[in-house]
């Protein structure tokens, strides 16, 4: 899903650091998958609580905040028209 040769070269190009394997690229592909679906399946589940057949910004707001791990990992990330949390 995510090109391992494209991630190669922004790696190469952002010049992190001097030297790469050249499985890192497929590893970050792994790992942004990953973390896609994981926010996908869980604004999928608010989306269907919430009795709508569409994922919108505040559905996928409500997904990562309301789960710790995703919260902490993306505390500082702000979703554009992505609301509040409800505070009750």
């Amino acid at each position: 899903m995510f090109p391992t040769g494209r991630l190669n070269r922004m790696l190469r190009q952002g010049r992190y650091s001097d030297r790469f394997s050249t499985s890192a690229g497929v590893f970050l592909s792994g790992v942004l998958e990953y973390l896609t679906a994981e926010i996908i399946e869980l604004a999928g589940s608010v989306c269907e609580e919430n009795k709508k057949k569409t994922i919108a910004p505040k559905h996928l707001n409500l997904a990562v905040r309301s789960d710790p791990e995703l919260n902490k990992l993306m505390h500082t990330i702000a979703i554009s028209q992505g609301g509040q949390l409800p505070n009750i």
